[in-house]
């Protein structure tokens, strides 16, 4: 309830996207309860196969579920982390695929998705800053006007 953005993460399986669904539901029920501010920062596919025709399917049905509104973007994040056993090789080493595997195409693919991370955060920033410079607008007008009609009958 106090969270202003959330990113999920999902693989491109058939029970992971049922959880992406309950997940949404979960955030409309935290938005009705009173956290307006909650707000998708995306969704990341990651242990993809694109070579799989059910892969790209469920890849359609992300895009789609976290669409706000027909001709907009998707939440879903524009990079793609693809299916590799170096993930698991550096989990089993107990250390990162950047420290096991640093010019691996996957942890190229990691390092993009922050990027994109980093973007959307910044977004997310300007967009509240610029919401809240609107909110305060009307009062500083009203502030203003009082001080010029209370500084002409001075």
């Amino acid at each position: 309830m106090a969270a202003d953005f959330f990113i999920l993460s999902t693989t491109p399986q058939t029970f992971a996207i049922k959880g992406l669904e309950d997940a949404v539901a979960d955030i409309k029920a935290a938005i009705r309860q009173g956290n307006n501010r909650l707000l998708v920062l995306g969704v990341i596919l990651s242990d993809v196969d694109k070579r799989l025709r059910l892969a790209r399917l469920h890849m359609g049905l992300v895009e789609e579920l976290f669409r706000q509104q027909p001709g907009q973007p998707s939440a879903k994040f524009d990079t793609i982390i693809s299916r590799s056993t170096v993930v698991g090789e550096a989990q089993k080493l107990g250390k990162t695929i950047f420290q096991t595997h640093p010019t691996h195409k996957v942890t190229d693919q990691y390092r993009a998705l922050a990027l994109e991370i980093e973007n959307r955060l910044a977004q997310f920033v300007q967009a509240q800053a610029a919401a809240l410079v609107n909110a305060q607008q009307p009062v500083a007008q009203e502030d203003n006007r009082d001080r010029v009609e209370g500084g002409s009958h001075g």
